[in-house]
């Protein structure tokens, strides 16, 4: 892939391209999040990157919870409810 070899740019482009053609392919929307994060743009990264949910080889099982998921608005007074979607070695 472009973004293994550093080329941020020229993979963003190839992902973007690939989505015109293909607008639910959601592999090339998941590695487009996955560059865009790479690349420091947290809010479209993270925002293609949930695509991952809708990919057939996603190796991690999707979990049911009766709770919405966090739209971004603010907490204060709230309680959130975080979990460990890809194991626990990133955890903090």
């Amino acid at each position: 892939m472009l973004h293994h070899q550093g080329q941020i740019e020229q993979a963003i482009q190839a992902y973007r391209r690939a989505i015109e053609i293909q607008p639910n392919y959601a592999k090339a929307h998941n590695h487009l999040g996955i560059t865009l994060l790479l690349k420091g743009d947290f809010r479209l990264g993270w925002q293609e990157y949930e695509w991952r949910l809708k990919c057939n080889n996603f190796p991690i099982e999707k979990r049911s919870f009766s709770q919405p998921v966090w739209d971004g608005s603010s907490l204060r007074g709230k309680t959130i409810f975080l979990y460990a979607e890809q194991g626990f070695g990133d955890t903090i």
